[in-house]
């Protein structure tokens, strides 16, 4: 009889937590922490390691989703110190830290932890932590350059999801999209972008099918089908309203050079907006102002006629740069 008291506060700081994560997963991450601060309190009284931890670990990804990174950080290192963590808690903690690292664009911290995160979910047979690890790996190879190990990480990931039942798999595939166009195999980035969208459109990730579907018309530019962007182009005033995306920032202004160049001019004025917008965004305010400045060029290029649909010449966008920062964590 006293067994169901003493229990019942672990009860109710267990359903705190997933309170928080419902809150963090449909957008509300201020009544998240509310919930978490409250199940903090009830393992501290109880003195229960393992709901301290996982308390610590729910607030964490919180803290990440308000960009409160500091705050994160601090909780991720509390959980590897701690002794009674179970294996599953630390490889977590270690994910965190990997994340938060490549929020930062420290490259090689971010490689460290999630390989150390990879092998602690391995060895608690965590097959969608596995995953989340390999795809996080999988972008710090992408910005390193190394394509080739991007695409084997992604598409590690990716089985490790379908065998863990999990999802995830459109951000994966987009990025893996976006692999293949660095390396300028159009076909298998078209491919891998058409997937990811047939996947995001099974979710409710508005942000993600935007990001895919300005990917889907990079291909469709690339292969000079103009009419086709031009049907995409309302794709622009969905992601105005989006927090920037490093990869969309990156390739904004070459399409509109591109779109400049074969006279699609719906299409240039609306990447030369986004690229404008999302940059001062970034307070990124000199590139922004170096964007200003190009495409007035280009409109009053455009409006004496100098801009003619270029003869045979390949279009191409430029190779992706490093990234500073990266998708959404799969948490």
């Amino acid at each position: 009889a006293e067994a169901r008291p003493a229990g019942l506060p672990c009860l109710v700081g267990r359903a705190l937590i997933v309170l928080g994560r419902m809150a963090r997963k449909s957008g509300d991450g201020d009544v998240g922490l509310v919930a978490l601060e409250e199940a903090l309190q009830v393992a501290e009284q109880r003195a229960d390691c393992h709901l301290l931890t996982a308390a610590r670990l729910e607030t964490l990804w919180s803290l990440v989703q308000a960009g409160r990174l500091a705050e994160a950080d601090v909780l991720a290192r509390r959980v590897l110190t701690t002794r009674d963590a179970e294996p599953s808690q630390i490889a977590e903690a270690r994910y965190a830290v990997a994340t938060l690292a490549w929020r930062r664009g420290r490259i090689h911290q971010a490689e460290l932890y999630g390989e150390a995160a990879f092998s602690g979910y391995r060895e608690a047979g965590a097959r969608t932590g596995m995953a989340h690890a390999a795809c996080l790996l999988g972008d710090v190879a992408r910005a390193r350059g190394a394509h080739g190990t991007a695409r084997d990480r992604y598409h590690e990931g990716l089985a490790l999801l379908d065998a863990a039942g999990g999802g995830g798999r459109g951000l994966v595939l987009c990025n893996l999209g976006q692999t293949w166009l660095a390396q300028d195999d159009r076909v298998a980035a078209r491919a891998a972008f058409i997937e990811a969208r047939q996947e995001a459109a099974r979710g409710t990730d508005r942000e993600l099918r935007a990001v895919v579907d300005f990917f889907l018309l990079v291909c469709d530019a690339l292969a000079g089908r103009w009419r086709a962007c031009d049907g995409r182009a309302g794709v622009f005033l969905v992601l105005r309203d989006q927090t920037p995306e490093a990869d969309v920032v990156a390739q904004a202004p070459a399409l509109a050079r591109m779109a400049e160049a074969a006279g699609s001019a719906r299409v240039a004025d609306a990447a030369w907006n986004l690229a404008e917008q999302w940059l001062f965004a970034l307070g990124r305010d000199a590139e922004a102002r170096a964007i200003q400045a190009e495409r007035l060029t280009a409109s009053q290029a455009r409006a004496r006629g100098l801009f003619v649909r270029p003869p045979t010449r390949e279009p191409s966008l430029p190779p992706l740069p490093r990234r500073s920062e990266p998708p959404k964590p799969m948490k």
